[in-house]
């Protein structure tokens, strides 16, 4: 009997597809960089005076030139360029070289990241927050969101070295420290979560950038049903419970919900409610969310749809619904659709 109840709501997911809402193509939220830099622009006129800081804000921009070197391959160019900012920035204040030393840490950070020196890109980003923290102690405090977005290339850089051990806790420590405040499993250094009260908004972004990241990570593990079980445990298992106090936050809850009846086998239920939430429309920043769940559809489908037509008929909707209206990164599209030809 449930057998065939979980059949009917996947026919009627597959009915309801259609009437999906498609992702505008641009995020209707601003750029948290668009909302700190006018504020950083007049603190640190004050803080280094308004000379330095253009001189500072002047070596930021060569910085910057030297990340696109990077990113184009030329990563050689990209450290001379890096060095050449270092060089200048001895010309500068104490205050106002101490800032620029935190683009040079990044972007060398950034170069040993691609040169794969996964060791060094993890010493120079560890620097980086330990600097930032300096900097926010001489009364810089709206750097703070800068030292705790810091850890999210922490968390890439042991992504991409396989240690998953230690992006993990980084995962959880930051949702843990941006949702209530808990720093137990943030990095080493001293953290006060009252900084982040000042732009709530930028907080709460903050937290949405986080988990969306973490989200993106269980989607990439869609081949790999033991670490993406063991992710789900260890990371979104351990989210503290919370009252949502805005609609981000009521979507990031309700996928919760969901992911929650998903792990504990109640595909009736999920297959449902996850009906609902597909129909919401809701920024496209946010995609990845729908599209982890239509991963869980896909296999849902093959335990109790089998090699049925209607399987065929919603295997080939979600396709089309991921490929046409999902604002996704194409490989994590991929990822989700190499499941419908397993």
């Amino acid at each position: 009997m449930k057998q065939q109840l979980i059949q009917q709501e996947l026919e009627r997911f597959s009915e309801m597809i259609d009437s999906f809402p498609t992702s505008e193509k641009e995020s209707k939220f601003y750029h948290i960089e668009s909302i700190l830099s006018p504020i950083e622009y007049n603190l640190f006129k004050v803080f280094f005076g308004e000379q330095e800081y253009k001189k500072a804000l002047s070596l930021v921009l060569e910085a910057q030139e030297a990340i696109k070197k990077c990113k184009a391959d030329d990563l050689e160019g990209g450290y001379e360029k890096f060095q050449e900012v270092k060089r200048k920035s001895e010309q500068l204040s104490e205050k106002a070289k101490q800032y620029v030393t935190l683009y040079y840490l990044s972007g060398i950070a950034y170069y040993h990241f691609r040169r794969k020196d996964f060791d060094q890109a993890i010493n120079y980003t560890l620097r980086e927050i330990q600097e930032t923290e300096s900097i926010e102690n001489k009364g810089a405090t709206s750097l703070h969101y800068r030292r705790t977005g810091h850890v999210i290339n922490l968390i890439k850089i042991f992504k991409a070295s396989h240690q998953a051990e230690k992006a993990i806790p980084l995962f959880l420590g930051s949702l843990k420290y941006l949702l209530n405040g808990n720093a137990d499993l943030m990095p080493k250094g001293g953290w006060n979560s009252e900084l982040l009260n000042f732009i709530p908004y930028v907080r709460q972004r903050s937290f949405d950038i986080f988990f969306i990241e973490a989200v993106d990570t269980l989607i990439n593990l869609q081949a790999d049903n033991e670490h993406q079980e063991l992710l789900f445990r260890t990371l979104f298992m351990e989210i503290p419970d919370f009252e949502p106090q805005n609609n981000n936050q009521a979507m990031l809850y309700n996928w919760l919900y969901l992911q929650r009846l998903y792990h504990q086998k109640n595909y009736l239920d999920f297959v449902k409610d996850c009906t609902e939430f597909c129909q919401t429309p809701f920024d496209n920043s946010f995609d990845s969310l729908k599209l982890s769940l239509l991963a869980n559809i896909i296999q849902i489908s093959q335990l109790h749809l089998k090699e049925s037509g209607l399987q065929k008929q919603l295997k080939r909707k979600i396709n089309d619904f991921i490929q046409t209206k999902l604002a996704s990164p194409d490989h994590l599209k991929n990822n989700v659709c190499h499941l419908i030809i397993e």
